[in-house]
């Protein structure tokens, strides 16, 4: 049980940040294991598992923290306009449709609220383009229900990964 505890803690603290995938989780242990001279413990999902719940709980803090009370509470507001329909948040997820000024105006404006939300510049810096973007696909994935039902440290890294990304993309259609 020691031993899967700190192979645990190895995976979430080196192999998580930047690998996603449960069956690549599970090669790095083995890999460990054998590097280490010990032998492989049998309950490998439990170990990735565990692993992954260490390393979104410290991720998530560490955004958290980035973030401040006011940049969390701008995040919030996110759920709060899109509670009916439309809103920043539903924008944000929309897909911006065919080239047109209509549209390139529709994208200034999102682009402005977004900044708006002002997020530290340095959110994501240490963090896998890969991550970032899982993150992002999650939040887009979840309804606003699902999002405020969602823990607040995980909910706010959520809504800021997806805000971070669109930020960047529309900026780039942009230019």
């Amino acid at each position: 049980r020691g031993d899967e505890d700190k192979l645990a803690a190895w995976l979430a603290e080196e192999v998580c940040p930047v690998e996603l995938r449960e069956e690549q989780l599970r090669e790095a242990v083995l890999v460990r294991c054998r590097a280490e001279g010990i032998e492989p413990p049998g309950r490998l999902d439990r170990i990735a598992g565990a692993a992954k719940a260490l390393f979104e709980k410290s991720f998530c803090e560490r955004i958290v923290l980035r973030l401040g009370v006011a940049g969390a509470e701008r995040l919030e507001s996110l759920l709060d306009q899109g509670a009916g329909r439309g809103g920043l948040l539903a924008e944000l997820k929309a897909d911006p449709g065919q080239v047109s000024l209509e549209t390139l105006l529709r994208e200034v404006d999102k682009l402005k609220a977004v900044k708006a939300l002002r997020l530290p510049a340095g959110l994501f810096t240490d963090c896998s383009e890969r991550l970032v973007e899982a993150w992002r696909a999650r939040a887009t994935r979840s309804y606003p229900s699902d999002l405020a039902a969602t823990p607040q440290p995980v909910r706010l890294t959520m809504l800021a990964a997806l805000c971070w990304t669109r930020s960047a993309e529309i900026t780039d259609a942009l230019v």
